[in-house]
């Protein structure tokens, strides 16, 4: 039915060891001068100097390990780690250190000011650096949070006890943090930190589908992309009975969706929303009118992903399948449905709420012939596309996408 591709990012193909701990040598890579994350590990910058990317794909390998107050202070080999004991992995993994350092060791590691590749900021009971553009930190209590963030300029000038400004401009949108430090000589202030969500100037809120469902391989598959560096929350939800008071005679009278990830690995499954997840439902104010409705709430890393719609007792009937954000991490980048076009009632209604403060260019497709190489049968032979607004006028047409109509 599908073909479904999976990256896998090798983090520890070749090694060298430190004081008997295994550091890569080599990991995931990024064009440019910039790291960039991706589920949480960061690529390093291909251009780059091999010591810079040594820390960082150390620093990667602490991505599942919990914080731990003292932890990687006397061994590079520890269970969890503090601030210092993750800063001293990287740069150890860098092959810049031979042993592991307190916070108080780093005060006093390396020059002054800010490094072209790394700087490491500390004071009194706290250590962190700025690798390549990201920030490495961690959080006490919070094992869950991703050591790594993006992180804002180089610098920032203080030109005076009560003032300090920056620009910058931004390759991607995300969550950066901004340093602010002493950088003259003269000033002694302490490090502090400003946070700043950049966000895109337009993204996609909720993706839908009105679709034919039938049995077997005639199911409706709904698929979506979670971009970005973060976890994010959605809901899932197949419609049926509701579509009645829409007019839609032939809805499917008892719908069940299955998500599962780009690999084909069930996630969670549901048939009538109330038999679980009740509560978070009811308060995303997205719960259906029908019980009988299926709908699935689950957090879910950066990825590819499906749902699956079919009828109870292979029933057969057309629904709506839908996916929304329920927070404003992470961007849902990418929608696909697969169904049966029909006339009347079964063509196929593909929907999308944009969200933000400027226009955005979205790609519609209505493949059909294409198909066909991936063993799907019955494809519709010439598919058509049109484009309407809420008020319900045409904004954009096309039958074969070659015409001089359609230029992108």
């Amino acid at each position: 039915m599908g073909r479904f591709v999976v990256a896998v990012f090798a983090l520890a193909i070749c090694a060298s060891r430190t004081n008997g701990v295994i550091f890569p040598e080599s990991g995931p890579t990024t064009p440019g001068s910039q790291a960039a994350l991706c589920g949480g590990i960061a690529l390093a910058p291909a251009h780059a100097p091999l010591t810079v990317k040594r820390a960082i794909w150390a620093a990667n390998q602490l991505h599942s390990k919990p914080y731990r107050y003292g932890g990687g202070h006397a061994s590079f080999d520890d269970g969890g780690y503090d601030c210092s004991g993750t800063i001293s992995y990287a740069l150890g993994g860098a092959g810049l250190i031979s042993s592991p350092m307190s916070s108080s060791d780093c005060r006093r590691y390396g020059r002054r000011g800010h490094g072209r590749w790394i700087t490491v900021y500390t004071r009194n009971g706290h250590t962190f650096a700025v690798i390549a553009g990201l920030r490495l930190d961690t959080t006490p209590g919070d094992s869950s949070r991703y050591r790594w963030a993006y992180s804002g300029p180089a610098s920032v000038l203080l030109t005076n006890p009560n003032n300090a400004t920056a620009t910058a401009s931004f390759r991607s949108p995300g969550i950066y943090t901004f340093i602010v430090s002493e950088s003259d000589n003269v000033h002694a202030v302490a490090y502090d930190a400003v946070i700043v969500k950049v966000m895109p100037r337009v993204w996609m809120v909720n993706i839908s589908t009105r679709v034919g469902v039938g049995t077997g391989q005639d199911v409706a598959i709904a698929g979506f992309i979670i971009a970005r560096d973060s976890p994010k929350s959605v809901m899932v939800r197949a419609l049926g009975p509701t579509l009645t008071g829409f007019g839609i005679a032939a809805a499917l009278s008892d719908p069940m969706v299955d998500l599962r990830d780009g690999a084909g690995n069930r996630i969670a499954t549901n048939d009538n929303w109330k038999d679980s997840q009740q509560q978070a439902i009811a308060e995303s104010g997205f719960a259906p009118s029908n019980d009988s409705e299926a709908v699935i709430v689950s957090t879910l890393a950066p990825g590819n992903y499906m749902a699956i719609v079919n009828g109870k007792a292979n029933s057969t009937g057309v629904s709506l399948v839908e996916v929304y954000e329920l927070d404003s991490i992470g961007r849902l980048l990418k929608f696909s449905s697969r169904g049966f076009a029909g006339g009347d009632d079964n063509v196929i209604i593909a929907g999308v709420i944009l969200k933000g403060s400027d226009n955005g260019t979205i790609c519609f497709r209505a493949l059909g012939p294409s198909l066909a190489g991936f063993g799907v049968q019955g494809v519709l032979a010439n598919p058509r596309l049109d484009l309407f607004n809420t008020q319900g006028t045409t904004v954009g047409a096309n039958d074969n996408w070659t015409l001089a109509e359609e230029r992108h």
